[in-house]
């Protein structure tokens, strides 16, 4: 399975099958999503403060904005399959319409679970051309496999005007360098009320958001193919591009060139 990586775009988010030789820093996404073990040494997740185990028997389920690292194994690679799932697609999937929240960060994988999980590296290995209605109905399948539909209903975090704008800022302007203080001028809070109030919006640290939005627009931006990766590296603000290979590669587990070349986008 060496330089099997497969990368898919689609309307359902991000399919990705990667060979993980390295442990990831701590870092979050807005899309829920899901990972499996395919193949290589047994690892973990760590997710809320607890190392939870990827082996060929479990599924990890991490929710939008959790923190969360790859631990990895000194037993050698892993490979991995990861699904990230667009929030507006899953609005459109689940019925009734609502947020997805998991209630367990490790289920067991079920046979159901094992042949669809099949099914799917069987494409990603061997038609790289695989075309998005059957990647779609099989994100939609595995999305409901793996989730329990009763799960709570939590209340959607709503952020406050002045959080909002802060994010907002965050977002038009990713390549700018601000402090914890900056960022709070322009929310028009204390530095103190600032960071509770974000942290409680959003639940990661403005630092870690920043870091956030930095790594989804390296996304969309080695994707479009409208961009030298060195100016992706400039328009998201590091100074040179090793910096930015090291950053993406230490959230991703690969490098910014490889990304773009193992990613097909789906119409």
């Amino acid at each position: 399975m060496m330089n099997r990586n497969r990368i898919y775009h689609g309307l359902f988010g991000r399919v990705v099958l990667l060979e993980m030789c390295h442990p990831l820093v701590a870092h979050a996404h807005p899309q829920p999503h899901i990972i499996v073990k395919i193949g290589g040494s047994d690892g973990a997740m760590g997710v809320c403060g607890r190392n939870l185990p990827l082996t060929s028997e479990t599924v990890v389920l991490i929710n939008a904005w959790e923190p969360h690292s790859y631990v990895g194994s000194q037993d050698g690679p892993a490979f991995l399959l990861a699904f990230f799932l667009d929030p507006a697609w899953l609005t459109d999937l689940r019925s009734p319409r609502r947020e997805l929240r998991f209630e367990q960060h490790c289920v067991p994988r079920t046979t159901e679970l094992k042949r669809l999980v099949n099914r799917f590296v069987g494409h990603m290995l061997h038609d790289f051309a695989v075309e998005q209605p059957i990647l779609e109905q099989l994100v939609g399948e595995m999305t409901m496999r793996a989730t329990n539909l009763s799960e709570h209903q939590n209340a959607v975090r709503t952020a406050d005007f002045r959080i909002r704008r802060t994010i907002q800022y965050i977002r038009e302007h990713p390549g700018d360098h601000l402090n914890t203080a900056e960022l709070a001028a322009i929310s028009g809070l204390s530095v103190p009320h600032f960071f509770e109030r974000f942290k409680e919006s959003t639940g990661l640290t403005p630092h870690g958001y920043v870091k956030v939005v930095k790594m989804e627009q390296a996304f969309n931006a080695l994707t479009s193919g409208q961009f030298r990766i060195g100016q992706v590296s400039d328009n998201l603000g590091f100074k040179v591009q090793s910096h930015f290979t090291r950053f993406f590669r230490e959230h991703t587990g690969i490098t910014p060139n490889r990304y773009r070349q193992v990613t097909q986008v789906l119409d």
